[in-house]
């Protein structure tokens, strides 16, 4: 009967657990963004383009960890989304790839940071998944081991393959997902600063667009993509 509750138990963990990765999934939200004009558009087009997708604000959350004495083990810094000027929020990096060149440092940080994302999240999943069926196959494989006693026959030896079992398991799933968190989804979150960070400037490469303010202009040299150089901030005539 006990190791009947156990089992039930441990099964709504596993749900527990697999109903927290959808969620996590599905924490914020995708946007389908259509592709700007590049950078051979006519200037008033490129212009409106950069004053409505152009980033006005970020949005970032502190994490600490602390101890029962109050001592702070670990802080860290997540930017969780930018907001362009038209009101439009950015949760993943990957969906400001339509606004910027291919080869730009946002589409490249962008696309690696997705990458990470999924193959941590799966890893994640994958290792949490093997501790907690390890977890589950320690309820048998303790009795098993010690073995059992009757007054009929006497101390029976006891098999410990289930508990190595169980214990292997527990072991490879808890570096699985520590290489999942630790590694990729690390990785991830590096690369998605990366590319929001770049984003703005990214987005002036694309559309060929230099200036300030009301001075934005075209670029040096910014008739199309092979005259273009990246980087190249002249002082651009104001718009007319």
């Amino acid at each position: 009967m006990k190791e009947s509750m156990a089992t039930r138990r441990g099964l709504k963990s596993v749900a527990a657990v697999l109903a927290f990765a959808v969620a996590l999934e599905a924490c914020g939200a995708h946007v389908q963004l259509a592709p700007t004009p590049d950078r051979t558009a006519p200037l008033p087009t490129r212009v409106g383009a950069y004053n409505a997708l152009r980033p006005t604000a970020t949005q970032t959350t502190q994490h600490i960890a602390v101890n029962r004495y109050g001592q702070v083990l670990s802080a860290s810094t997540s930017l969780d989304f930018i907001m362009f000027a038209n009101g439009t929020q950015v949760a993943y990096p990957e969906d400001l790839v339509p606004l910027v060149d291919a080869n730009s440092v946002t589409a490249v940080a962008a696309n690696q940071s997705a990458e990470a994302r999924t193959t941590g999240r799966w890893l994640q999943a994958g290792g949490g998944l093997g501790m907690l069926l390890g977890s589950l196959l320690l309820i048998p494989a303790i009795p098993a081991a010690t073995g059992t006693t009757d007054r009929f026959t006497g101390v029976s030896d006891g098999d410990s393959t289930l508990l190595y079992t169980s214990i292997g398991l527990l072991t490879v799933g808890m570096v699985v997902y520590f290489v999942g968190q630790l590694g990729f989804l690390s990785t991830a979150g590096s690369e998605r600063v990366r590319a929001f960070s770049t984003y703005d400037n990214s987005l002036r490469e694309r559309l060929g667009l230099c200036g300030d303010g009301s001075q934005m202009g075209d670029c040096v040299n910014a008739g199309g993509p092979a005259g273009y150089a990246p980087g190249a901030y002249g002082a651009p005539p104001p718009i007319q």
